[in-house]
Order: C-alpha cells, then structure tokens, then sequence
C-alpha cells in the first residue's frame, strides 16, 4: 500500500470522523480505517482520571466479548502493561515493542499472553491527552506482522484524531460516587486485588477464608459506588487508596 494512498486515506478519515454523532459511530468509522491494513480490535478511552473513577473509561472499545469478559474477570487493568505505558509516556509503541520490554516476572505478561490465545499478534498503542489533560490511550491490535513507517504514521493520525472527536461526542459521567471509609480490611483486600490476586490468594496472604475476601470487597464496592471489581480497583487507584 502506498504511502501517498495512507496520506489521503487519514485526511478522509478526519473529515469522516467530523461529521458522526456519537461514539458508537466513531468505533465504527475507525474499525473501517483500520480493516484493511489487517487490524480487527481498538478501543479509545483514559487511563486515569475522573472518568476511570466513574466506571466510564472508554469513549469505545471494539472487542469481540470473550476479550471483554476474560479483561474484567481476571482484572486485567491493574496489570495491563499497555495501559501502563500510557500513564508514563507521550510516545506510540507497538504491541511488540512492549512485550520487548517485560521482564519474565512482569504480570504484564498474563495480559499479553491472553492477547495471543486471541491470535492478536501486533498493534499500536498512541497515547493522547483526553479530557481536561487526563492520560488517554487508543489501541489497535489484530493478527498481522511488524508495521511498516507509513503504516504507524497512519495510525497516529487516525488515533489522535479519533481521541479528539470522541472527547468531543462525549456524554457520559465524570463525577463518581465516593464514600471513602473504607475498614482497613477492606483496604488490605483492595491493595491486593490492584496487584492482580484473586480470591484464592488474597486469602492466603491475609489469613481470611475467601468467603470473607468477597465480603470485604463487595462491601468496599457497596460504599464507592463501584460497578465491578474492575472498577473497584481503578477507583481505588486513583483515589491513591492503592498502587501497583
């Protein structure tokens, strides 16, 4: 594919994007841009910040639905070393080019390797400020080969724009709901549950039954307000209630 085609492809694009009226639109329009270079899931959305904290991360994610079960059972986004790299650095990076990077003990890798049982070998992740300056990220991914220069150029463009309009089309809640007096078991539980543990563990390491850990942790979710687990752990991050 010719670079003077992606050229003209990504302003098309742009244009495209200018005139959709919601979200869901925008995840639609994106998918179509990115098909034909061989890409199938993206999402677009923040990685810390008030609209974490509400449960409302993504302005989009286009994945199939085992993806998005398997993502939030096993709390993945405590560990996820793409979300990670959003939160330190301006620059895009390919999937591969993170992988490089993990240690062998990096819980990063459950995610990655959870990535490929989904034949996702390649992607690029374009961090881009979202709204009121939080850390924001858009990802491509799908099963292909290393990408060509023009190729991510391409995919810059297309990501950094598409942030843009969906902060723009955004409509959801930013403010969340906080009760902070949390026990300090609960406390102990969340800081565990943020490193990536289950049940099973969390129990072991506190001496508790895991009865008792899913006690602790619903009542946690109960007094923040917090939709999921997932949510839990996010909230309690940048509530500074927990770190990696």
């Amino acid at each position: 594919m010719e670079d003077t085609e992606l050229g003209r492809r990504a302003l098309a694009y742009v244009d495209e994007i200018g005139r959709v009226e919601n979200c869901e639109q925008l995840a639609t329009a994106m998918r179509r841009a990115i098909l034909p270079l061989g890409f199938t899931m993206t999402a677009c959305g923040v990685v810390s910040g008030p609209k974490v904290a509400a449960g409302n991360p993504f302005y989009f994610a286009d994945w199939p639905p085992d993806w998005v079960t398997l993502y939030q059972d096993e709390n993945f986004v405590a560990i996820d070393p793409m979300t990670r790299w959003a939160k330190v650095s301006a620059q895009s990076i390919s999937i591969s080019q993170v992988c490089e990077q993990l240690s062998a003990r990096d819980p990063g890798r459950r995610v990655v390797d959870a990535g490929r049982s989904l034949r996702v070998t390649e992607g690029l992740l374009v961090p881009v400020a979202a709204d009121g300056g939080s850390p924001g990220l858009v990802s491509v991914s799908g099963e292909r080969d290393a990408l060509q220069p023009q190729e991510r150029a391409f995919l810059e463009i297309v990501s950094t724009s598409t942030m843009r309009r969906a902060v723009q089309l955004d409509e959801s809640p930013a403010v969340p709901k906080l009760d902070p007096a949390l026990t300090k078991r609960e406390l102990d539980c969340i800081a565990l549950l943020v490193r990536g543990l289950g049940d099973r563990d969390i129990a072991a390491k506190l001496g508790i039954s895991e009865p008792t850990v899913r006690f602790h942790l619903d009542g946690a979710r109960r007094k923040t307000g917090a939709i999921s687990r997932t949510h839990l752990a996010a909230l309690a991050m940048w509530l500074g209630l927990a770190r990696l």
